[in-house]
């Protein structure tokens, strides 16, 4: 059993034309902004009506309702889901709204007048005839003047509303705390009453663990507004949790969580962490793991030990079909290890470059002969694209600037009939600020992660899980080490099972 799941649904209120909207978005094979805009001309003017926003507000009232809709689909967007621009389109919409508006005005006072007009008329003597004021005919310049000024007030009054009150009516505290993330983070004033929110979802009670993570991120943005500056911890901290992601392998992180969840959600996400493992994938074969440790002792310098791997490697090559075994890829992978503890600067200066390159020979060895590919060179990763799409299309409607994905050093890539991400992988080097630390392992936003990041030759391997309830749990596997000398080279053994049990994953995951 997982996390208890939240049965209240994050909902937004209804609005009009928001069953076609969704009924659009349901049937369409490649729903798109544009298209649904052209495909709804004159059923949009009348669905705005009520809004009495401007052009630009009302551009970015129904993209924003058009990604949260596609969000609640669980579509996958592409660079033309959401593009479009607040052109002559949305101008003449606009005018066509205003004309209506008035137009309905005009008649309500018309219709009042009328009233007024029969309930005099019903009081005259028959011989009295009415007063041609009495009659409603055309609509004087005082009334003209007043169903402009109508009009105004209303968008006036829309205005004011929208400066204290999340857009379209929005009531999902998921949705809420986003907005005043990024708000936040452009630099926008967040009103009394937004402020007045944050404090009320951080001070909520019994809440399920999606709310209970906006409960963290809000705290953490009620204490930026104080003007307190925030930790560099507390900046992750907040990504993290607006992004519904668990972060376990940091322990001043847990302290946060230990104060913000239940003890029911505590100990089950210590359940989830318990069950993130890869205790059932195979790693060094006992073959494999002795004659690791033979090389380990086979001599007292390089010039022995690379002599000895050359000798089982001739003995083991002999046969065409071993070249392809666990112990020959483990007698390349220990040769390649060796040879570099001389080349290592004792000054622990080499650049990010260096240590990639070192460490992705090693995974070439491990992933030979299958269909795992190595994509190295700063890739955009696909699925970080798609969610930068998406949270422009609903934060930031106006904004025209292109999204690219997150830069990573090394995909894996599953080269079936399509290609699968499999993990992505960083690596920093020896000096690399602690901010910067922190700022990568918070950055990846994928269904299922296996992952490694590396700070000089020492890194770790971490899965992010996803619950059944929406919830990421980020746990450590194990820690990973390049030996720089003979002195600890038998510590690479473990790294070694690891990635083997991570060859094997990946099969089961493609």
């Amino acid at each position: 059993m997982d996390f208890e799941k939240g049965k209240e649904k994050r909902s937004r209120k209804k609005f009009e034309g928001q069953e076609e909207l969704e009924n659009y978005i349901k049937t369409a094979k490649k729903p798109r902004f544009n298209d649904f805009v052209a495909k709804n001309i004159s059923q949009l003017v009348h669905w705005s009506l009520d809004e009495n926003r401007e052009i630009s507000e009302l551009f970015s009232l129904w993209k924003t309702r058009f990604a949260l809709t596609f969000k609640e689909f669980g579509k996958i967007p592409n660079a033309d889901t959401f593009k479009g621009s607040c052109d002559t389109t949305w101008k003449d919409m606009k005018k066509l709204i205003d004309s209506t508006m008035k137009k309905k005005l005009t008649y309500k006072i018309l219709s009042m007048k009328s009233i007024v007009a029969s309930t005099s008329l019903s009081n005259f003597s028959p011989t009295t005839p009415p007063t041609s004021s009495a009659v409603p005919s055309l609509v004087t310049q005082h009334e003209s003047d007043f169903v402009s000024s109508a009009h105004q007030s209303d968008k006036s009054d829309r205005a004011n509303t929208n400066d204290d009150d999340d857009d379209d009516g929005i009531f999902d505290i998921e949705h809420f705390v986003h907005d005043m993330t990024y708000k936040s983070h452009l630099g926008y004033t967040i009103s009394s009453k937004q402020a007045r929110k944050l404090v009320e979802i951080k001070d909520a009670i019994d809440t399920d663990m999606v709310s209970t993570m906006m409960k963290i991120g809000a705290h953490i943005l009620t204490k930026q507004l104080t003007k307190t500056t925030l930790s560099v911890t507390e900046e992750a901290l907040l990504e993290l949790s607006i992004s519904r992601i668990i972060n376990m392998l940091n322990t001043s992180m847990q302290d946060t969580y230990r104060e913000f969840f239940s003890q029911y959600q505590w100990a089950r996400t210590h359940n989830v962490v318990s069950a993130l493992n890869l205790d059932n994938y195979d790693d060094l074969s006992p073959e494999s793991s002795a004659l690791f440790d033979v090389i380990v002792h086979a001599g007292d310098n390089i010039c022995d030990i690379i002599a000895f791997i050359d000798e089982k490697k001739w003995q083991i090559s002999k046969t065409r079909c071993q070249q392809q075994s666990q112990p020959y890829t483990l007698l390349l992978i220990m040769e390649h290890i060796v040879r570099n503890l001389e080349r290592w600067s004792k000054k622990a200066d080499e650049s990010e470059l260096t240590f990639y390159r070192r460490f992705a020979t090693i995974l070439e060895f491990v992933f030979d002969y299958t269909d795992v590919a190595l994509v190295d060179g700063d890739n955009s990763c696909e699925a970080t694209k798609n969610v930068a799409h998406l949270s422009k299309a609903i934060f930031i409607p106006m904004q025209t600037a292109p999204v690219y994905g997150k830069k990573i050093d090394l995909m894996l890539r599953y080269d079936g009939n399509m290609k699968i991400e499999l993990t992505s992988n960083e690596w920093k080097r020896s000096r690399v600020q602690e901010d910067l630390k922190l700022k990568h392992h918070c950055s990846n936003d994928i269904s299922e992660l296996l992952a490694m990041d590396f700070i000089g030759n020492v890194g770790y391997l971490y899965m992010l899980k996803l619950t059944e309830d929406g919830i990421y749990v980020a746990s450590l596997l194990s820690k990973l080490i390049v030996p720089k000398d003979l002195s600890n080279l038998d510590m690479f053994k473990q790294t070694l099972d690891y990635l083997f049990k991570t060859k094997v994953f990946f099969f089961f995951c493609a």
